[in-house]
């Protein structure tokens, strides 16, 4: 065996840094590239109340907390969900919500109440602010059916909404809601403009319903006991 020549016993750690010099090198090129290409980022939508709410003319003098609406893990996040004509379930490619659903809703119905002007103010449940009354939701459906053939699909919103008073818990009204809108054919963002149009009018539904049911409680509170009529004294026999 041949011994190596003074200065040239060869270095694996010599050999590494060469190693290391040339796929630095190949990066600075741009011929190798070690990570997968991100692709298109998603379009990012939200939703806003309807511009077009009515004023009211005599607000109420209470304020209200609107909560976070409950929904299922699969239709709560921020991506859109669609349904197929066999029930099956996906989500929408290429565009997501700004918030997540429960929050979309929440603002959505939080921008009717503030354009309208029929509480003294509309706030987010669990907040610093204490609120007179809290509307919550509990939603069973956020989502989209898939176009078929030439027709449109369909953007769907439901739930069961609960008026409480937030003092005692005290439930003054439950009611049950539902509303919908196309889902036009063509880009994805379609779709999330028709669950716009489906969540403003759930909104409207139920925020014209919750100020008719404040405005009865509070007209029952305001109005007096009436004191029941004192029986009539009992009538002496005339004397003789």
């Amino acid at each position: 065996m041949k011994p190596h020549a003074p200065g040239l016993r060869p270095s694996r750690r010599a050999g590494l840094a060469a190693l290391a010099v040339l796929g630095t090198a190949a990066l600075a090129s741009g011929c190798i590239s070690l990570l997968p290409d991100p692709g298109d980022p998603d379009v990012v939508m939200d939703m806003v109340a309807d511009p077009a709410t009515p004023a009211v003319r005599d607000p109420l003098p209470v304020s209200l907390g609107v909560g976070t609406p409950v929904l299922t893990r699969m239709h709560g996040g921020q991506q859109i969900v669609v349904v197929g004509e066999d029930g099956s379930y996906a989500y929408l490619g290429g565009i997501r919500l700004a918030a997540s659903a429960g929050t979309t809703v929440q603002n959505v119905v939080l921008g009717t109440f503030d354009r309208s002007g029929a509480v003294r103010g509309a706030v987010r449940s669990l907040t610093i602010a204490r609120p007179d009354f809290e509307l919550n939701f509990d939603l069973d459906r956020f989502d989209v059916t898939r176009p078929e053939g030439r027709a449109d699909g369909t953007a769907r919103i439901s739930g069961t909404a609960r008026l409480t008073v937030s003092l005692t818990g005290q439930i003054i009204a439950t009611r049950r809601f539902e509303a919908s809108a196309p889902a036009r054919r063509g880009k994805p963002i379609e779709a999330v403009r028709g669950l716009e149009a489906a969540t403003r009018a759930f909104a409207r539904d139920a925020h014209d319903w919750a100020v008719a049911q404040l405005r009865t409680r509070l007209a029952q509170t305001a109005a007096p006991a009436v004191a029941p009529a004192a029986a009539p004294a009992p009538s002496r026999p005339a004397s003789r």
